[in-house]
């Protein structure tokens, strides 16, 4: 699944996430978080939100 933004968005990374790991969603180990320029520091701003909460940021 590739999510991408065509305009502003509504929702934090923090918040997708969770939706990608809800009920019935994405097992986290296998989500890959990946960034170009500014895409690349939001990338690193979600993992770092995601380890320092715990969270699984990578397999």
């Amino acid at each position: 699944m590739i999510l991408l933004s065509g305009g502003p968005v509504s929702t934090t990374s923090s918040q997708m996430y969770e939706w990608l790991i809800g009920p019935g969603g994405v097992d986290p180990t296998k989500i890959v978080v990946a960034g170009d320029s500014a895409g690349g520091g939001m990338s690193a701003a979600l993992l770092l939100r995601l380890r320092d909460a715990g969270r699984p940021e990578r397999s």
